[in-house]
């Protein structure tokens, strides 16, 4: 059973022609660099109770924002944007979650803009993926591999939650769809307690594949 307040969304970008999409790319690839405790001999990817750790980013790196195509005659640019599965966010939005656990955020340093239009934006570097999703209640499709090709709605299971220490699991990446972020309902009231705007935040049980382009 989940546990009160354990609720939880998926984060995407608001649908308004109003504001622009933020193409980004990072370097290193840091969702993917995973600590050594969760390799096992061969090198392969292990999961522990269930989850994933990335390792914080080193200190030389490069994150590049540019505006993408169709980019609003007047944008307007505000606290979240998202592009794919980059996501960029303002200075206001860094500091109202300063010391939240479970990301690291990363200053922009190339690109439009960074360098032309002289704001300042910054990557969020999630630093946990959780394997959770209920794959029958989810009515999800596997191929061969185990691998999640679709599903008709998503469905976590909260026995592995809850087995899992809250700070650990207030915002990750669903470990069977990497395109999917999670946030806990406390991440969504500092959001909202800060007043920011550009992100919306689906519930669960209203989220589909289809929800991303609503």
């Amino acid at each position: 059973m989940m546990m009160n307040n354990d609720r939880y969304y998926v984060i995407h970008s608001q649908n308004t022609k109003k504001y622009p999409m933020m193409s980004a790319e990072i370097e290193p690839e840091l969702q993917f660099e995973y600590s050594k405790k969760f390799l096992d001999e061969k090198g392969n990817i292990k999961l522990i109770n269930n989850r994933m750790e990335c390792n914080l980013a080193p200190e030389k790196y490069r994150y590049e924002i540019n505006l993408a195509e169709p980019i609003p005659i007047k944008p307007e640019f505000v606290d979240f944007h998202m592009y794919d599965c980059e996501q960029s966010v303002s200075g206001k939005f860094v500091k109202a979650f300063e010391g939240f656990s479970g990301i690291q955020f990363l200053q922009g340093t190339h690109g439009k803009v960074i360098e032309e239009l002289k704001l300042d934006y910054y990557y969020i570097h999630y630093l946990y993926s959780i394997e959770c999703m209920d794959i029958d209640k989810s009515n999800a499709s596997v191929d061969s591999f185990g691998d999640i090709m679709t599903y008709q709605k998503l469905v976590l299971n909260y026995d592995i939650l809850n087995n899992i220490p809250e700070e650990q699991r207030l915002i990750f990446w669903l470990r069977e769809d990497p395109m999917t972020f999670i946030v806990h309902q406390k991440f969504v009231d500092v959001y909202n307690e800060a007043g920011l705007k550009g992100a919306r935040f689906v519930p669960i049980e209203q989220y589909n594949e289809e929800t991303a382009f609503m």
